[in-house]
């Protein structure tokens, strides 16, 4: 398995400039991603699936498949979920299979990445792990001084 996220363990330091801002009343953030990790190694999800699903070709390598696919998916980081399946779609099209509805691999996806967010909701609720495990690093303290 590539390890796709190296995980950040070094420290979050406030600037000794930051002044907390009394006429600020609202901050937004988007939590997932930005404070939540829950959904985090989505890659590692997504990747196994499309190999798993892509038809093979002569001349295929685990590794070029691999890097491909990975390819895809990281150049459509950041947009909506179905454009990474619209582009599987095509990748299985290139290798003369017939590919099924975007939508239903997004379904496929969101049912494996279900599974491992349920594990770790699990752990959370029976306290086998804590919180702090799935947000980002230092995001407590930086919310404690927003707070003030």
């Amino acid at each position: 398995m590539i390890n796709l996220v190296n995980r950040f363990t070094g420290s979050v330091d406030i600037s000794p400039a930051f002044k907390p801002r009394p006429n600020i009343q609202h901050v937004v953030f988007d939590f997932d991603g930005t404070i939540s990790l829950i959904r985090e190694g989505w890659p590692e999800i997504m990747l196994p699936m499309f190999e798993e699903l892509l038809p093979h070709v002569e001349n295929d390598t685990s590794e070029s498949v691999r890097k491909m696919l990975f390819n895809d998916i990281m150049t459509l980081n950041g947009k909506q979920t179905i454009y990474q399946m619209i582009r599987f779609c095509e990748r299985v099209a290139e290798r003369a299979g017939v590919p099924e509805d975007p939508i239903y691999y997004k379904r496929e996806y969101l049912r494996r990445l279900e599974n491992k967010i349920n594990g770790r909701i699990e752990g959370l609720l029976n306290k086998e792990t804590t919180p702090e495990k799935f947000l980002l690093h230092g995001v407590l303290d930086l919310l404690n001084q927003l707070e003030k």
